[in-house]
């Protein structure tokens, strides 16, 4: 499943942004998993790939299951981040309403264009200006 993901979408993070977890829920459900492989044309067991991704059995499934070194990577970022805008909020530099989406802000402090996408070199910057 990981090399068709990887061959559909270069990339398992890409794969689970953009197809799997597209509400940025963190986790899906066996059947949102299950609707999604079908969907992109996966034709493999759908009874084992959920078992191979979902190994601590919790009845969800996360990036960190199906790609853990991404996964770390980008927990570790979004905890940093819901961490500096609640430093931002708490000394009244933006609005408490980006409380209920932190990761949208800080992407709406890297995409310098407004292209509603974030290079690399947007990305190095505003990691050092942050």
């Amino acid at each position: 499943f990981r090399d068709f993901l990887q061959s559909k979408f270069g990339n398992l993070v890409r794969a689970w942004r953009r197809a799997i977890d597209v509400n940025s829920d963190i986790s899906v459900t066996k059947a949102r998993l299950c609707q999604v492989a079908r969907q992109l044309g996966f034709r493999g067991d759908l009874r084992t790939l959920w078992r191979a991704v979902d190994r601590d059995e919790s009845g969800y499934t996360s990036l960190e299951e199906i790609d853990f070194p991404s996964g770390q990577a980008i927990a570790q970022f979004r905890a940093e981040g819901v961490e500096m805008v609640e430093h931002r909020i708490r000394y009244n530099h933006v609005s408490v309403e980006w409380r209920q989406k932190p990761m949208q802000y800080i992407f709406s402090l890297m995409d310098e264009k407004n292209l509603r996408k974030v290079t690399m070199a947007e990305f190095f910057r505003a990691s050092k200006r942050l």
